[in-house]
């Protein structure tokens, strides 16, 4: 059966969900950082890390890699992803606040704009999430790894990798921590937060329990003018890890975990320019409820030469959104009085299995040999209401001889399924005692399902039935298929040489690969549906260098990428000048940088540990591509100047407590929200003035107190009160609906509080 579908509503329909993906994604979060422990932190270049599958440190690695230790973590009171992030060097983000997420995660430039896939592939210890925002509790350190990884990570890794490494039970050592802390945000209210630690030996050397726990309640500090109600914007989490660890041999261990989170959402950080810095002025209350489960069994086998692991994970989420949709309506049918809202409801699970074999550090060859195999399933609903009666509803009626008894007006569905096999090793040759030289590839095979659905309630065919309630099953022409299919492979070539203990030099030319996909709405006809998988060629050169007996380290590296098939949103001119976006291959890129990291500790003066890092980078279209920018623009969301610097000083009192300071401060360059475009007009590509997101600094201080069991810490985040852009809008919001003019997300105000912890 035909159906006649109204241009408006599936304009409207169509141009929101080309950036509903962002949303839906949003990512959860666990529980904060614990107060760091009495210990002394190592250097930079000292930090173990597993990053090629084998315990090496920093120092050690021949591939440009920054590890951020717990105790680094604790010392900037970081909560979450988007407190260290600024730290490191290339790497930038964009996020509308706790209920938005983090939406986008970049490395060294590699960007198309907003909605298009992820370059960066993120982890949690051997599970790969999508872009989960993971509160850092019981976390031993973090790993971002830059440049292309697709050898040992796969796809999707093209701009590099963030893992996220879990502490794990101790068989030997019993442990015991609570902490709570309170703070208090200007232009806001209260937050509170409360977590607990306990580490079991449950049979000595052999079982072994860690479970972690904790409760965060931020206040917001935006204010619904419009329904007289403040701090809006608020994010409540109770989330749990558990962790059992069983090892009856010296050759075998198995490590069986389990994490669950539950999320409270109030409304977007995103505010209306027009309205000043802290106003919303929605009609109804945005809200969002949301829950995430990752199962993870992990098995280790010592065969003598080479080590066996079988990690197998299991990961589920769902998620519910109430957004005021008042704005969109009210500029699709010119009702300055229609309200609306929208539902919006996901649900998706994955199971994922690796197995590889990692040899013992050998005197001429180094091998890793591995299996990947991965299923991941995805559903997205979506149902735009309209309350009854509403103004205009008579004459739908008359035109459609429809009687419209329900709410319903626009539902939209998506569902989707992927699975991908693969095969990878590395083979690293020492061709002396300091030079050595690495080949490694991947060979991948995936295939990509999904179907969409839109049925117009109000004018569709057969909208509604007699006693006037809207349909809900589609007709078949109304579904959407897509498919997409692809093999290939990519290969990495790396040298190192040692200049002597604790200094390297190396240069590695590497592959990267996306997979393709497709776009299933009813505008994704033609050249417009299907998109293939982009690659990109890396060439880097970087140092590692220790000097002062150790107490300081200095790592540079210098990359240029060629990006071939660029996977990104392009914007399509339709009927009455609404523009469609929709994920394609737009063309050629380039990017071309330097990253820069210094440390020290006790180097000028015992006790003072000192951070500064640096970024330059440019990317840029290498050509002028339709619908998208011209040749020479600057990669959306990547500021070309980025730097960090942290200073942290601590000693001994005469009562044997330890006095600790932090000072830490990041700056964020300009960057842009699009390419050189705010949108397309008549075939060209206009500049604007609203997608700008200016450069700013953000800056910490804190004291902390420690005696063997307490730890008092006192902090102001955000000292300044700068109410920097964490993300900008044009107010052409999803292909030019709003109505609201541009719009922007701001950082929390500043924030002062005190969090103590116990050490049983």
């Amino acid at each position: 059966m035909s159906q006649k579908k109204s241009p408006r509503a599936a304009r409207r329909v169509a141009a929101r969900l080309s950036t509903a993906g962002l949303v839906i994604q949003t990512a959860t979060a666990l529980i904060p950082a614990t107060a760091r422990a009495a210990d002394e932190p190592v250097t930079l270049g000292e930090v173990v890390v597993t990053a090629n599958r084998r315990a090496e440190t920093v120092s050690e690695v021949p591939i440009n890699i920054q590890a951020i230790p717990a105790t680094t973590l604790q010392e900037i009171g970081a909560r979450d992803l988007r407190d260290f992030m600024r730290m490191v060097p290339g790497l930038s983000f964009e996020e509308g606040g706790p209920r938005d997420g983090t939406n986008l995660i970049v490395l060294r430039g590699l960007t198309g704009d907003y909605g298009s896939n992820s370059t960066t592939s993120t982890y949690v210890d051997d599970t790969e999430v999508s872009a989960l925002d993971l509160k850092l509790l019981d976390i031993d350190r973090v790993e971002v790894l830059r440049g292309p990884q697709g050898t040992l990570y796969g796809g999707g890794a093209i701009g590099g990798v963030i893992r996220y490494i879990s502490a794990q039970p101790s068989l030997t050592e019993t442990e015991q921590r609570v902490s709570a802390g309170i703070s208090n945000t200007a232009h806001g209210g209260t937050n509170y937060e409360a977590n607990g630690l306990i580490n079991m030996p449950l049979v000595d050397d052999k079982l072994a329990l860690r479970a972690t726990a904790g409760y965060y309640d931020n206040d917001g500090y935006i204010d619904n003018v419009q329904l007289h109600r403040d701090n809006v914007n608020y994010d409540k989490t109770i989330a749990s890890r558990v962790a059992l660890l069983y090892a009856p041999t010296e050759a075998f261990r198995a490590t069986l975990s389990y994490y669950r989170q539950d999320v409270r959402y109030g409304t977007s950080s995103t505010i209306p320019r027009l309205l000043g810095k802290y106003n919303i002025d929605d009609n109804f209350s945005e809200s969002t409820e949301g829950h995430e489960n990752l199962a993870n069994l992990t098995l280790n086998f010592d065969l003598g030469p080479a080590v066996l692991t079988s990690s197998t994970s299991y990961t589920n989420r769902d998620r519910q959104d109430v957004n005021d949709d008042t704005y969109y309506v009210r500029n699709n049918y010119g009702n300055p009085d229609l309200l609306a809202l929208t539902d919006v409801w996901t649900d998706g699970d994955g199971t994922t299995e690796e197995l590889r074999l990692v040899s013992k550090p050998g005197k001429t060859f180094d091998w890793i040999a591995g299996a990947y195999w991965t299923r991941t399933s995805r559903h997205m609903g979506l149902q735009e209401r309209i309350p009854i009666p509403f103004p205009g509803q008579s004459d739908i009626e008359e035109a459609t001889g429809n009687t419209i008894t329900d709410d319903r007006e626009v539902r939209y569905d998506d569902s989707s399924s992927a699975r991908q096999t693969a095969l990878f090793g590395e083979l690293r040759y020492h061709v002396t005692d300091k030079w050595q030289l690495t080949a490694g590839g991947r060979y991948y095979d995936y295939e990509l399902r999904g179907a969409t659905f839109f049925i117009d309630q109000y004018y569709g065919v057969d909208a509604r039935d007699a006693n006037g309630k809207a349909r809900l099953v589609p007709f078949e022409d109304e579904i959407q298929r897509g498919r997409a299919d692809s093999n290939g492979s990519v290969w990495k070539l790396n040298t190192s040489y040692e200049l002597g203990a604790g200094n390297l030099l190396y240069v590695t030319v590497a592959e990267g690969f996306r997979p393709g996909g497709f776009n299933t709405d009813q505008n994704a006809t033609g050249s417009r549906h299907q998109y293939e998988p982009d690659s990109i060629v890396s060439y880097e050169v970087g140092d590692k260098l220790t000097f002062a007996q150790g107490k300081g380290y200095l790592s540079t590296a210098v990359y240029y990428i060629d990006w071939s098939d660029m996977q990104t949103y392009k914007y399509d001119t339709t009927e009455n000048d609404v523009f469609y976006a929709y994920i394609t291959n737009a063309g050629k890129a380039r990017s071309q940088g330097i990253e820069l990291e210094l440390g020290t500790r006790d180097l000028l003066v015992n006790g003072l540990s000192l951070l500064m890092s640096y970024a330059f980078t440019d990317m840029e279209l290498r050509e002028t591509i339709d619908e998208l920018g011209f040749k020479g623009d600057h990669a959306p969301l990547v500021p070309r100047n980025a730097g960090s610097f942290m200073a942290d000083y601590s000693f001994a009192l005469p009562s044997g407590h330890r006095l600790g300071f932090n000072f830490a401060s990041t700056y964020t360059g300009r960057s842009f929200n699009s390419f050189g475009a705010d949108y397309p007009s008549g075939g060209e590509i206009v500049h604007g003035t609203n997608r700008m997101k200016h450069p700013y600094w953000l800056t910490g201080v804190s004291a902390r107190l420690q005696s063997e069991r307490w730890t008092t810490r006192l902090f102001v985040d955000n000292l300044f009160d700068k109410d920097a852009d964490i993300s900008v809008g044009t107010g052409l919001a999803g292909g030019g609906l709003g109505t609201r003019g541009p719009s922007r997300a701001i950082e929390r105000p500043r924030t002062i509080g005190i969090n103590l912890s116990y050490q049983f």
